[in-house]
């Protein structure tokens, strides 16, 4: 179940993420239900932005749930997500545990 309002209104992901930073988090994670539908549309640009911001602003951002891994590859981010792994800005991962084994293995 996603914790908190959906986030799909630009305005509402930059917020979180400026939130982010204000705590000093160094990781923002986002149940995929949270994001909507037009967060993956390429036409909106919305996952290419919020992966730009959170390089600009020293963030990761972690795509969490069943659908993320296919809605990343839909909006033609795969290979920023593939960076995730690596240390990269944007990580996706069907689930926390395995949100934490990719985690783990990054170190």
């Amino acid at each position: 179940m996603p914790s908190g309002p959906p986030l799909s209104e630009r305005g509402a992901v930059a917020g979180l993420l400026d939130e982010a930073v204000a705590r000093g988090a160094e990781l923002v994670v986002v149940p995929v239900e949270r994001l909507g539908a037009d967060f993956f549309a390429p036409r909106t640009g919305m996952l290419g932005e919020a992966v730009r911001r959170c390089r600009d602003l020293g963030l990761r951002l972690a795509v969490v749930g069943d659908a993320a891994h296919r809605a990343v590859e839909e909006a033609g981010l795969r290979d920023a997500a593939g960076e995730g792994a690596h240390g990269g800005p944007l990580l996706v991962a069907a689930t926390i545990p395995a949100l934490a084994a990719r985690l783990a293995g990054a170190h």
